[in-house]
């Protein structure tokens, strides 16, 4: 239940309760050490007043007693001692009747005569009462400026500083470089504390900008070569009259150029940046020309890879960042599929891919999306064609789901017919999180 509570409120409480124990114990040992200082002083006391008594009777003086004390016994000259004290044992005793209340000190001497003198305590239990009163009061009073002082104790000089490294850690935290912590720190459990999370985000962005440093040179750098590469497959295209080197210049040149494209999209998804790229009004044509790429190597495998429109999916969507993420679902579907087939189907909202292959285990499952994981199958890959889809649908407004199947994998995407420029700064934050 405490853990509902903050820090600040769980420290009270347990100050509280160590202070409340602590005031009954004390008012225990105060109520105890009442009862024995009466049960042992006023024992003495009553032994030595019942003595002298008995000593003063012995050598006939007259005896003086006060009006609060009653003195009993069998000899001449003494009240008996009442039936309904006689069968009180020797030494100290109280007694408390209503309309009563006594302490009572019971003798029988060497000579056999028994004495029994009783003080009224009606004015001893008035001070008990008092006593017992300022017991309270005190325990209260204590109780109460404990918690006053653990409040003040527990706010300024405990949660002060820790709120105060929190807060500075917070806005480290949300800053988009890193910013040194420039508050002073004490060498203790917190400012350890501090100085860990201070170091930790100093590492972080450092490896943050190595990202971006690499992800920015690695585009700057490919972006030449594939640059040469187009050029030279164009001028050999205009230069042949050879059909079938039209057809592979044409295919080198249309490469080269998506190639250009996923530079610039995954230079976007690196940097957060909005994702812009030409749109396409059909989703369609897009996975056929998925399709088409990859129907060699499935021909090659045996494998019967098919495309099924139920219904036209209508909307505008990106040719570049549409065909990464089918792309990227039916190549995989081919690759792990030996026998059998891979279906492409567009649907009203999206397409899905199934296939006949070895499905997915519950561990591989649990971390479908997460980079660099794979099946246990030796089949080539980097584990990372799921994650780059998983990425691309979070930033689109796209949705890929797993669904249940009894017989190899299927893959079911719902497109976004909103323009994915429009989306907001959270669907980023939440690619983010996934990634």
């Amino acid at each position: 239940m405490l853990k509902h509570f903050g820090l600040a409120h769980r420290l009270l409480i347990g100050w509280l309760c160590q202070t409340l124990l602590i005031v009954v114990l004390f008012s225990f040992a105060m109520h105890e050490s009442t009862e024995f200082m009466e049960r042992n002083l006023i024992s003495n006391i009553l032994e030595e007043e019942t003595l002298v008594l008995i000593e003063e009777i012995q050598s006939g003086e007259k005896i003086q007693i006060p009006s609060s004390i009653s003195f009993y016994g069998d000899r001449e000259g003494l009240t008996r001692i009442p039936v309904r004290f006689q069968q009180l044992p020797d030494g100290y005793n109280e007694i408390v009747q209503p309309g009563e209340s006594y302490f009572a000190f019971r003798y029988t001497a060497n000579d056999g005569h028994n004495y029994l003198l009783l003080r009224d305590q009606f004015t001893f239990e008035q001070s008990e009462q008092v006593f017992k009163t300022l017991i309270v009061v005190c325990a209260s009073l204590i109780f109460l400026c404990s918690l006053c002082f653990g409040y003040w104790w527990i706010r300024k000089k405990i949660m002060t500083p820790i709120q105060t490294i929190s807060h500075a850690i917070q806005n480290m935290a949300q800053s988009r470089h890193y910013e040194p912590l420039n508050i002073p720190v004490n060498n203790d459990e917190v400012g350890n504390l501090a100085k860990i999370c201070d170091k930790a985000l100093k590492q972080f962005h450092e490896a943050l900008l190595r990202e971006k440093l690499f992800t920015a040179d690695v585009s700057h750098e490919l972006r030449t070569p594939l640059t040469i590469i187009q050029t030279s497959s164009e001028l050999l295209q205009l230069q042949s009259n050879d059909p079938k080197t039209q057809k592979y210049t044409e295919q080198i040149v249309t490469a080269t150029q998506t190639m250009n494209d996923l530079l610039a999209i995954f230079l976007q998804l690196a940097r957060n940046e909005p994702l812009e790229n030409k749109q396409t009004d059909c989703a369609g044509d897009i996975l056929k020309q998925v399709v088409t790429h990859w129907e060699g190597t499935a021909q090659t495998k045996n494998v019967e890879l098919r495309f099924e429109s139920e219904k036209s999916c209508s909307g505008h969507f990106s040719p570049v960042l549409l065909g990464t993420v089918a792309n990227n679902l039916i190549k995989n579907a081919v690759t792990y599929t030996d026998h059998g087939s891979v279906t492409v189907r567009e649907l009203s909202d999206g397409f899905e891919v199934i296939d006949t292959g070895p499905g997915l285990g519950d561990k591989l499952r649990e971390k479908l999306f997460t980079p660099f994981s794979r099946g246990a199958s030796e089949k080539p890959g980097s584990g990372l064609g799921l994650s780059i889809a998983k990425r691309i649908c979070n930033r689109c407004g796209w949705q890929v789901d797993l669904i249940e199947s009894e017989l190899g994998t299927h893959f079911k995407v719902r497109l976004n017919t909103e323009t994915y420029t429009a989306l907001d700064q959270r669907s980023a934050e939440s690619c983010d999180l996934q990634t």
